[in-house]
């Protein structure tokens, strides 16, 4: 017969196990559009768009730079830019207003007719602070220059239901590319989360960008 300690142990780790199961919330993942969009490509040598750290070259203000004309090749429903941002088509745009989702704006993307800039609105999601691997501290902008996930996507939240929703996380991924000519690229962007009825309806319309949808887990407090 197990004790009284050895049931309390069994129940806290019943609780945490249930605190930790993903609740309906996925990592969106999809392919690379072959661009960047904060990359002049008309100047020579390459000019960098938006306010930009002396130091480590990362982008100050990546979220509010406006979006002017890019160049990509490869044209999917949902994609990124190297640079992170989230690029869909119109066919997307049409199904995310026919299923009244939430937590995304559009914006046309100059001379690329059917393509819009996808922006996340709702106040975005914690990472807990142990979780990512950071590398390469900037001593100016005091931000990393690598930052990366290690294991399932975990956020803290304590929402009743993610269903419907488009989300971020509060911190960016990835890394600061340096060129041979000394251009940075800041390819650094939040985790784009959705609910999982979200993810189910985008797999049932056989969307294109060899999309992926991985549980991410939420730990509730």
């Amino acid at each position: 017969m197990a004790t009284s300690d050895e049931t309390e142990r069994a129940s806290a780790r019943t609780a945490a196990a249930h605190d930790a199961k993903s609740d309906g919330l996925c990592k969106l993942s999809a392919t690379h559009c072959d661009g960047y969009a904060f990359l002049d490509g008309r100047k020579t040598p390459r000019r960098m768009r938006g306010t930009r750290c002396v130091a480590c070259g990362g982008m100050l203000d990546k979220w509010s730079t406006t979006i002017e004309p890019f160049p990509f090749k490869k044209r999917y429903d949902v994609s990124y830019t190297y640079d992170g941002v989230l690029v869909v088509s119109e066919r997307f745009r049409v199904l995310y207003e026919r299923c009244n989702w939430t937590g995304l704006s559009f914006v046309p993307v100059p001379r690329r007719d059917g393509f819009h800039v996808a922006s996340l609105t709702d106040p975005p999601l914690r990472f807990p602070p142990t979780q990512p691997r950071r590398e390469g501290p900037c001593r100016k902008c005091r931000r990393f220059e690598a930052v990366v996930v290690n294991g399932p996507a975990r956020v803290i939240g304590n929402r009743r239901t993610f269903q419907g929703r488009f989300f971020r996380t509060d911190e960016e991924f990835g890394s600061l590319c340096k060129w041979t000519d000394g251009a940075v690229h800041d390819e650094r962007s939040p985790l784009v989360l959705c609910g999982s009825d979200v993810a189910e309806t985008i797999r049932l319309g056989k969307l294109t960008g060899w999309l992926h949808f991985e549980p991410a887990q939420v730990i509730r407090r």
